[in-house]
């Protein structure tokens, strides 16, 4: 079964040299790395350990795919906030996996935001949370 959804499903035959090709250059762009003395966490465990380290409850989630790597990656809003964390996101800065019957409106997109404030924070808009952060 894992062959034939391999093959057939998902990725699929006809995205295999796309997907292969793709990670061949990824990389973390230069505009969004960590700086020095900066953390970049990929564990659930880490980012606990650092947010309580710094008495921090609250993570905004921003970045491509919502509905899936930003909701259910390690470290990400399924598993930090069955910890006890309020993961919120940014409408703007922030997309999801669609589909062909789905892009157009950017419908799983809005159903993710729609999870994220149902089950785990907040939805902000860019410019209330630049104002409030004095941006």
């Amino acid at each position: 079964m894992h062959k034939f959804r391999d093959v057939y499903v998902h990725p699929g035959v006809v995205n295999r040299e796309d997907i292969n090709g793709a990670q061949q250059v990824r990389d973390i762009h230069a505009s969004v790395k960590p700086l020095p003395g900066e953390y970049m966490l990929t564990e659930s465990d880490k980012l606990q350990a650092v947010c309580s380290l710094h008495e921090i409850n609250h993570l905004i989630y921003a970045g491509f795919a919502l509905n899936c790597c930003l909701l259910i990656s390690p470290a990400g809003m399924i598993d930090i906030s069955r910890r006890g964390f309020i993961c919120s996101t940014v409408k703007e800065v922030t997309t999801a996996v669609e589909n062909d019957f789905s892009a157009s409106e950017e419908m799983a997109k809005q159903l993710a935001l729609w999870y994220t404030a149902l089950f785990f924070g907040f939805v902000y808009e860019q410019a209330d949370l630049e104002k409030a952060l004095g941006k």
